[in-house]
């Protein structure tokens, strides 16, 4: 008995020199895998994007994804996809016509498209048939443009009879705007930029309840986007409320979570020139108290971006805001604005 545990000790021992042999190799293959990774990381960044009601966000966006190649068989492969997307939202907007303003016609197709499943989506020329009905009564156009999807279903009316024809061919327009049009809230993508990858993680839904904390891991930089114009419009969602003000609001909530206040912000107060052009008609001083320089468009404009700037110093004072004007939301411009926002990454990493 003795000799044999003797004899299987000196078995462990043997084996011992052939485990470790194993482990460090393991353990090399992932210090390699880490370095790797490691090396990969800081070549690409991560970018939280916000925006009010993903207006001004959207068209920032949608800019720059045309950065992006898009070859046309990419495009065509995308038909059914983009079809439905722009689906979604308009059957949304149908249901909730009201019923006694409409007529009865309007009332049978509205109520076909909206017994409709994703299944049913391929009948294009019986859906054709009935969207026609109800984009020709008076009162359902104005229900639909009044809707917060509005901007899609103008674009969609605006181009439905080319959808739903033989020969149709998809436009880059098409597919950004259908991919913007019906979403569960958060949408990602990524470009490069001077080699520079950059992870773009648009939030197109308010965050409620923390339901989107889990999109914040690993974030090095919060864009908020806000419409200048937005000055002189009503909310879509609060009855007397400005618009921009709501913005305003919502950007100072933002800055106040406790899961972002290490990451620095940058502000993007988009379409000045239509802003200045619309001061002409439209004095500030009439839709935003305390402002009392109407015809100085430049100090129209620094009165809303401190605006921004206060409201986030109430919540957050420590925190690293940056803040652009974006001219006409160009191409050109909105490529160098991110260039230079993957600079500002750089160097916040670097100092960490």
């Amino acid at each position: 008995m003795g000799n044999k545990g003797t004899t299987q000790n000196s078995k462990e021992v043997r084996l011992t020199p052939k485990i470790s042999k194993l482990k460090r190799r393991r353990s090399e293959k992932i210090d390699k895998m880490l370095i790797k990774d490691r090396i990969q990381r800081s070549k690409e960044f991560s970018i939280l994007v916000f925006g009010n009601e993903n207006i001004s966000s959207g068209v920032l966006l949608n800019t720059l994804k045309r950065t992006k190649k898009y070859s046309q068989s990419k495009i065509e492969q995308l038909k059914p996809k983009v079809i439905t997307n722009f689906l979604g939202p308009i059957i949304s907007t149908i249901r909730s016509l009201d019923p006694e303003s409409i007529n009865e016609n309007t009332k049978k197709s509205s109520n076909y498209l909206k017994s409709l499943t994703t299944y049913d989506l391929t009948n294009y020329s019986k859906i054709y048939k009935n969207l026609k009905i109800i984009w020709k009564d008076p009162s359902a156009q104005k229900q639909c443009l009044n809707h917060h999807h509005r901007n899609v279903i103008k674009y969609f009316f605006n181009n439905y009879e080319r959808y739903f024809s033989e020969e149709f061919e998809l436009t880059l327009d098409d597919v950004l705007i259908s991919k913007n049009s019906y979403d569960s809230g958060v949408e990602k993508f990524n470009i490069k930029i001077d080699g520079i990858k950059l992870n773009i993680i648009n939030v197109t839904k308010p965050i409620m309840n923390g339901k989107w904390l889990n999109v914040f891991d690993n974030v090095n930089l919060i864009i908020y986007c806000a419409s200048l114009t937005d000055y002189n419009r009503q909310s879509m969602q609060i009855r007397n409320k400005n618009r921009l003000v709501e913005t305003i609001e919502t950007f100072r909530s933002i800055c106040g979570l406790e899961c972002l206040k290490t990451i620095p912000i940058t502000l993007f107060l988009g379409q000045k020139q239509s802003f200045y052009r619309k001061l002409e008609k439209n004095k500030l001083s009439k839709f935003l108290k305390g402002f009392r320089s109407d015809g100085d468009n430049k100090r129209a404009l620094g009165f809303i971006k401190k605006k921004f700037l206060t409201e986030a110093k109430k919540v957050s004072t420590d925190r690293k805001i940056f803040d652009f004007i974006i001219e006409d939301n160009s191409l050109d411009e909105i490529s160098d604005l991110f260039r230079i926002i993957s600079n500002l990454i750089k160097q916040e990493v670097k100092r960490k």
